[in-house]
This record gives structure tokens, sequence and C-alpha cells, in this order.
């Protein structure tokens, strides 16, 4: 369940400056339940209890732009903004250190240029970034064994969610549009 609220200002504080803020507020509350199949084995019983598996977050993600338009058909950009991701739970794994899942954050930071050309029937955008993500979320696959009293021989593999740590990640991009015909 997510209630979010949101809010955006933009002030022209020279000529052809524009700096911008955003907000957003953002509770998030994580129920996982897990309920066995009608016919399966013990083994797979409830491992969550309603403490274990519920949880709610609230996270303040601000976002700052500032756009200096250099002329009518070109402008540069500097973008600063913060994500999070809420956090989970894997109900299914026995073993508790996997039980939960920490909310991901990641802050990026871009800078760009977009420009219009030949009476706006070409654009051209380019952007440098860089994102950092604190614990992130991954898909991992770990064995786990299908009963407590079985052998260590009768495990079975569960795909579940867990924190990687940090990651780094950077690049470019480039988009270009044409308006090939009047159509």
């Amino acid at each position: 369940e997510n209630h979010a609220v949101f809010g955006s200002i933009e002030y022209d504080f020279a000529a052809r400056w524009t700096a911008g803020l955003e907000l957003r507020w953002a509770e998030d509350e994580v129920t996982v339940t897990a309920t066995p199949a009608p016919n399966a084995p013990p083994s797979t019983a409830v491992l969550c209890n309603r403490t274990l598996c519920n949880d709610t977050t609230t996270s303040l993600t601000p976002r700052f732009s500032l756009t200096w338009r250099t002329t009518d058909d070109l402008s540069t950009y500097a973008n600063i903004a913060k994500g999070t991701k809420p956090g989970d739970f894997n109900s299914s794994v026995p073993d508790e250190s996997y039980r939960v899942v920490d909310e991901e954050t990641l802050w990026s930071y871009e800078l760009g240029r977009k420009s219009r050309l030949l009476d706006d029937r070409l654009s051209l955008a380019l952007a440098a970034y860089y994102l950092e993500v604190d614990d992130q979320q991954l898909t991992s696959l770990v064995e786990v064994s299908t009963s407590p009293t079985a052998s260590p021989t009768a495990s079975t593999t569960e795909s579940i969610l867990v924190n990687a740590g940090t990651t780094a990640t950077y690049g470019i991009e480039a988009e270009l549009q044409a308006a090939l015909t009047d159509n």
C-alpha cells in the first residue's frame, strides 16, 4: 500500500535560467503472507507472522534542477535526484538471515544538452549521468532444505530478493529524433 504527496516549483531567477525543486513524500506499507498449498507438506508452513512480515517505511525524495536556455533552440541542464524502492520480505525461505530486504536508495546526477535544429525537424539530446544505489535489491538463488528434519541432500532452490550493497553506474545517452517527411 502506498500513499504519497508530490509538489513541484520552478523559478526563472534570471534571463534564460530556471531552477526547480520537487519533493515527494511517500509511505509504503509492505505486508507479505505465505499460505501453503492445500496438499503441501508441513515444510511449506507459513514462515511469516504479522510482526515479522509487515513493515512501513517513509521517504522524502527531492529533485533539484537547473536549466540554462542558451538560445531558443538550445538548453543545458543539471539534475540531482533521490529515489527509493521499499523493502520487502522473502516469506518462503526458512533462513532468518534472508527474511528481510531493506529499502533501496538511489542518488542520480545528470548533466545534459537539448537542441532543436532544422526548424524543429530534428532534435538532439545528450546526457551524462552517474547513479549511486545503496542496498540495491537483486534477485538471487539460494539452496534451502525441503524439510527441517530432511537430510542435507533433500533441498530445493529458491529465488529470493537480497540487498547487494552499493552499486555505482555511469554513462552517456544520446537521442536523435527526426521528422523525415511532413507527415
